[in-house]
């Protein structure tokens, strides 16, 4: 459970922004710990952006994680074929294979 605020786009009525923090302390090792996950729009989807995690660690202090999602590719060439046979009109959204390793 977190306790936070979730930030909505006016006209799309997507998820722009989602900000919080634990609703109970994660760890004995953990003071504190808060996250923030934006959102981008792409050809009318809208994806993960950043992700930045901050949390205060007994004895180390500040600590953050920050991940940045780019390069995605919107593949809409055609219906995608499920592993039941369904074949619906879902488009596959994924970063681009330059990323993989």
């Amino acid at each position: 459970m977190v306790r936070g605020k979730i930030w909505i786009d006016a006209e799309d009525f997507a998820v722009v922004k989602i900000a919080g923090h634990p609703a109970k302390k994660p760890s004995f090792w953990i003071n504190r710990a808060e996250f923030v996950r934006l959102y981008q729009r792409i050809d009318g989807f809208w994806l993960p952006y950043r992700d930045e995690t901050s949390v205060e660690v007994k004895m180390y202090g500040r600590r953050v994680l920050t991940v940045d999602h780019q390069q995605y590719v919107i593949n809409a060439d055609g219906p995608l074929q499920g592993s039941n046979g369904d074949t619906g009109e879902t488009l596959l959204v994924a970063p681009s294979a330059a990323l993989r390793p």
